[in-house]
């Protein structure tokens, strides 16, 4: 559980970043399980990541990550209810690709294609491997999530299949006035860290610079009382979940046990 401090700090930065919440043992359980699904096949590529979605369907390990009450617990005290999954990915960073992800809420895109009614929803990032500044790690712009939902300017800079890649982008004049008044963070941590933010938290990354893949599971615990409204021609169910089922935790040593049936390095 979140202590007062953390969700103090959560509510003044829009983060909390909880450094080797997970063992070293635990990592790896995840990453072995992350090689695993993965190899199964992506379901795309976008921004220089290899991507596949809803791994909660596919693995039990995965599954229990979303349930794990290190993850669940917070979002619970977070969003004063319940909780299920809204959203969850896996994905790959490419080895030395140039490709970044623009500054951007999640929250727009998801209020404007899915009709989430508010911004009661936990983003969470589970660190696979050590996070550096080299690699493409996550920054934020803290105490950005204050502004609201932000509506950005009539895009003039990109048009047809660019456009709508980048339409829920935050145009770069409102970025920089939001990083000379709030600053940049850019949480770094070993495999294991876990990063739970604001989703009006505004946030890039950067390229991945380094001869090695950037693994990162991410995911969205939604307030069951924040459902998606009814709205024709939806999203797939497994990018964008209307059914409000609360998860139920799962014991806190669960990693731990699946760690005996696999072949891993104890550290």
């Amino acid at each position: 559980m979140l202590t007062n401090h953390q969700m103090q700090q959560y509510e003044h930065r829009g983060y909390i970043f909880l450094p080797a919440c997970f063992s070293k043992i635990e990592a790896q359980v995840m990453k072995l399980e992350f090689q695993r699904v993965m190899a199964t096949g992506t379901d795309g590529h976008q921004s220089g990541l290899d991507v596949l979605w809803a791994p909660h369907t596919k693995s039990e390990i995965f599954d229990e990550l979303a349930r794990h009450p290190r993850l669940l617990g917070p979002s619970i005290q977070l969003l004063s209810s319940d909780a299920y999954v809204y959203r969850y990915k896996l994905h790959t960073k490419i080895a030395f690709t140039s490709e970044l992800v623009h500054w951007h809420q999640d929250y727009k895109r998801w209020h404007d294609t899915d009709g989430m009614p508010s911004p009661r929803i936990t983003s969470i990032a589970i660190f696979l491997d050590e996070i550096t500044e080299f690699n493409g790690a996550l920054t934020l712009i803290p105490g950005s999530h204050k502004e609201g939902l932000l509506s950005p300017l009539e895009r003039t800079d990109v048009f047809g299949a660019a456009f709508e890649k980048r339409r829920y982008d935050v145009d770069l004049e409102t970025a920089g006035r939001l990083i000379e008044q709030y600053g940049l963070v850019q949480p770094r941590g070993p495999a294991g860290s876990v990063l739970i933010f604001d989703a009006n938290l505004v946030h890039a990354s950067g390229p991945n610079m380094t001869p090695w893949p950037r693994d990162m599971a991410l995911l969205a615990h939604n307030s069951v009382e924040n459902a998606l409204p009814p709205r024709s021609n939806p999203r797939p169910e497994y990018k964008a979940s209307r059914t409000p089922i609360p998860l139920t935790s799962v014991a806190d040593d669960a990693l731990l046990r699946r760690a005996s049936t696999l072949t891993i390095e104890h550290v």
